[in-house]
């Protein structure tokens, strides 16, 4: 059997996840992102689905754990938190949602954010945002970035329909409430 699509992506963002952010963002090192055809992102994106349908609305979670909050398409800002934190088979994440919209990087930042979750679905946990939604993430950015690299609205709905499978809400040890926002 092949190598799967989020195998893939990790692999090849896997340099980025040890170099000092800074280097990209000071122009001291060309950011060289990797591209992936719309057919792996679809396939990706399925497979995230499938994850969080076998999760629960509401996520029961260890204190051990890094909460992140609105990315929003900032890569840069990911890169830093992985090479801070580590990966996520020695460390469990929590992503508050909104990880599109606004940054440059939202397609990549969401494809490496799945690609984590269907790698190592019992570390990393994703809530969704209000930029997770179809009505706020085609006016804000996010579709037009990936109407702009993929010339049609395929991927954007496979992410969307992804999205729609996420999470509310997580507990921390059943005593830390965790929400986008509200």
């Amino acid at each position: 059997m092949g190598e799967s699509i989020a195998m893939r992506v990790i692999q090849q963002y896997k340099t980025h996840f040890i170099v000092d952010p800074y280097l990209y963002a000071t122009g001291q090192l060309v950011l060289n992102l990797p591209s992936f055809t719309t057919n792996d992102l679809q396939s990706l994106c399925y497979q995230a689905q499938t994850t969080f349908t076998s999760s629960q609305i509401i996520l029961h979670l260890s204190s051990q754990i890094v909460i992140v909050g609105d990315l929003h398409g900032q890569i840069l800002d990911l890169f830093r938190i992985i090479r801070e934190f580590g990966m996520p088979d020695n460390t469990s994440y929590l992503f508050l949602g909104d990880i599109v919209d606004r940054g440059e990087f939202s397609v990549e930042t969401a494809t490496i954010i799945f690609a984590l979750r269907v790698m190592y679905p019992d570390n990393v946990h994703i809530i969704r945002g209000n930029h997770e939604f179809a009505q706020l993430c085609s006016r804000c950015g996010f579709l037009e970035e990936v109407l702009e690299f993929y010339g049609s609205p395929t991927v954007f709905n496979a992410f969307v329909d992804a999205f729609a499978f996420m999470p509310l809400v997580a507990l921390v040890d059943d005593d830390i409430v965790c929400v986008h926002g509200g």
